[in-house]
């Protein structure tokens, strides 16, 4: 290493001459080197060796030169060199000398400035999207700037390519950071360019107001305010901009504007609107007379194929799916998880397609739900959820009666399919959710006194067993793991100390924790008049603590402002 002392240097990658350390990370180190073939000035990043030995680590860098040798654009880094020498494991690409973007921020003094930044990097997601390809962490430590001032997006470490058939990451594991996460991607979601959409506008209310629009205290908080809470207005002097954010920040994708090409147009649109006296960077003024041409135009891309337009009965799903189903996958409340992007709509009355009546539709409708054991979950689209409202509308009906008896008998069958295949606590989960609905079902009840005999509720946990699983749950949520994987949850695994230790104060206080918020959020959404989503919101909190009372008090008013039934 020119500079510094050779044996600081513990590897040997040839054709190339190590000059100086550019940057550490946890994961690589990240040198100024030489390619000697071509006497070419690259960056050098180097996997860490405790990485290296990784097998899914080693598959994912080289995933990320792969994925970034496909996309040639200015605005993308460039990648000239991937490879493996002696158990070193390598990418060599350009330099970036012009900093992050948090460095290069003083040096755009102007809103038009800022705006072209933004424009740049969406040309540039444009073109990873046309690739089906997916950053998934796009914040300013990933934007980089060449010596001449063009922006570039770096570090697709973690990026997804939609053609991918086998995923690199465990299934359900959340990744990115939270600060920049879209709504869709703090619940695990499947991923389409209009994550990365939302992600850069998070960025851009940074760089406009210097703060960020949602911040908390751990990745649990962040997480919540991205899927329930609506950003804060830009101050008075930008509204020019305000509805290009409000776009980029729709919780729902589908509600969010459709393309990184979208953007770019809406900006250009802007630009001459700006009433801006001061000066700009040399270089400016000529981008914004001579403008690149947007990236093609395209549909959004999704992981599998969306569905039709939707009838109302789904729209109005839309909304639970956006702030209900998000929440209710953020605190991991489903005991059986769905398949990954399968819609899932709620029932509403009104006449359907096939000409069936409204109660037949909906009887027909929780009779499927029954037969997917979506029994409890998700919130909104549950086979509970559809008799709830069957019940309310008819509370003596006989169909409606005996599909709450098919209801606990399936539950009950597959608590004991659980047992029988030893799976102790994914019974005693599903039996604690169906308790709490039906406390007084005789065959419930049943398996109740069979699980406190054979230790199915985990009551006999060790003291050791139950830290463990605290060490685990506090160890989940610092990772952001809030409801994902299956069996590898905060949530989950708070509960289950609840299942062994009902006194545990601990798990208790962070189950309170989070009813508070729900609460918080749906007496916001029910005092901006929208009890649809205030019944949501206060439904979900209720799986946190099914007795709260600020709860029940919002979910009684937003069933009241709704003619008694649930919105």
């Amino acid at each position: 290493m020119d500079n510094a002392d050779d044996s600081l240097l513990d590897f040997d990658i040839p054709g190339y001459r190590v000059h100086k350390l550019l940057g550490k990370g946890g994961m690589a180190t990240v040198y100024l080197a030489t390619q000697l073939r071509l006497n070419r000035e690259v960056a050098l990043k180097v996997i860490a060796p405790n990485f290296a030995v990784d097998q899914e680590f080693r598959e994912r860098f080289v995933a990320e030169g792969q994925l970034t040798a496909r996309l040639s654009h200015r605005n993308i880094m460039t990648v000239f060199d991937i490879g493996e020498a002696n158990g070193t494991f390598f990418l060599a690409t350009e330099v970036l000398p012009g900093g992050t973007l948090n460095e290069r921020l003083p040096q755009l003094p102007n809103l038009t400035s800022k705006l072209l930044v933004v424009r740049d990097i969406a040309e540039g997601l444009g073109v990873a999207h046309q690739q089906r390809i997916v950053h998934r962490d796009i914040k300013p430590a990933n934007i980089m700037f060449r010596a001449d001032g063009t922006p570039v997006v770096t570090d697709f470490g973690i990026a997804k390519s939609l053609d991918v058939t086998r995923a690199l990451t465990v299934q359900g594991m959340i990744v990115g950071t939270p600060t920049y996460m879209s709504p869709e991607q703090a619940q695990g979601q499947p991923l389409d360019g209009r994550s990365d959409i939302y992600s850069l506008g998070i960025m851009l209310y940074e760089m406009l107001t210097g703060e960020l629009p949602f911040v908390g205290t751990d990745p649990f908080s962040i997480a919540f305010a991205h899927i329930t809470r609506p950003p804060p207005p830009l101050p008075t002097k930008l509204a020019a901009i305000q509805p290009l954010l409000d776009k980029m920040l729709e919780k729902l994708p589908d509600n969010r504007i459709h393309s990184a090409a979208a953007v770019c147009e809406a900006i250009d649109a802007l630009l001459p609107t700006l009433d801006e006296p001061e000066s700009m960077p040399a270089g400016e003024s000529a981008r914004l007379r001579v403008r690149p041409r947007p990236v093609t135009e395209t549909q959004p891309l999704s992981a599998q194929s969306a569905p039709a337009a939707a009838a109302p009965a789904r729209r109005r799903l839309a909304l639970i799916g956006g702030a209900g189903l998000a929440g209710a996958l953020l605190l991991g409340l489903a005991i059986w998880q769905w398949p990954e992007g399968q819609a899932v709509s709620a029932p509403e009355l009104g006449t359907t397609d096939a000409g069936l009546s409204d109660w037949d539709a909906l009887l027909q409708d929780a009779r499927q739900r029954i037969s997917q054991r979506f029994y409890f979950a998700p919130v909104g689209g549950s086979a509970y959820d559809t008799l709830q409202l069957l019940l309310q509308e008819r509370p003596t009906d006989r169909d409606a009666i005996e599909l709450i008896d098919l209801l606990c008998r399936s539950v009950a069958d597959d608590i004991e399919r659980l047992r029988k295949a030893d799976d102790r606590m994914a019974a005693a989960r599903l039996l604690n959710e169906a308790l709490q609905r039906f406390p007084n079902n005789t065959r419930l009840r049943e398996l109740q006194a069979g699980a406190s005999e054979d230790g199915a509720l985990s009551a006999n946990a060790s003291d050791s067993e139950v830290e463990q699983w605290r060490s685990q749950a506090a160890l989940a949520l610092s990772d952001g793991r809030i409801s994902q994987p299956p069996g590898d949850n905060a949530l989950e695994l708070y509960r289950r100390i609840l299942l062994a230790r009902p006194d545990d104060q601990d798990a208790q206080q962070r189950l309170r924790a989070m009813a508070a918020d729900y609460a918080k959020v749906a007496d916001t959404w029910l005092q901006r008049g929208r009890p649809d989503l205030a019944y949501t919101q206060a439904m979900l909190g209720l799986q946190a603590v099914a007795n709260d009372a600020e709860l029940l008090r919002i979910r009684d008013a937003a069933r009241q402002s709704n003619g008694g039934a649930a919105p």
